[in-house]
């Protein structure tokens, strides 16, 4: 079975009103610092393997074939909430489009 890592979202905080905001600056540093190195657990191991490998650093090909690896994790209910809430909004928008044709 695969590993599920969790990734905080710190562009998401509390702010002085005490209401949910998001900092779009602190999400994509965090998505670009945690991107291809991952956790902090899986790099040095994968360091200490190629130490003791002899291959030397890692080819650009090794390292998008670890990348390819790690991919976000949807859970199955998740999916299926998605596709209704996705279905839901296509039904207002139609709903809308009609509403505004009768004007």
């Amino acid at each position: 079975m695969p590993y599920i890592f969790i990734i905080t979202d710190p562009g998401l905080f509390v702010n002085n009103r005490g209401q949910l905001d998001y900092n779009p600056e602190k999400a994509q540093a965090a998505i670009e610092k945690a991107g291809f190195f991952g956790c902090g657990k899986c790099f040095p191991l994968r360091q200490k393997q190629m130490l003791q490998s002899g291959l030397g650093a890692e080819t650009k090909a090794d390292i998008e074939r670890y990348a390819s690896y790690v991919v976000p994790h949807v859970l199955p209910e998740t999916k299926k909430r998605l596709a209704e809430l996705e279905a839901e909004m296509v039904a207002r928008v139609n709903w809308e489009k009609e509403q505004a044709g009768e004007d």
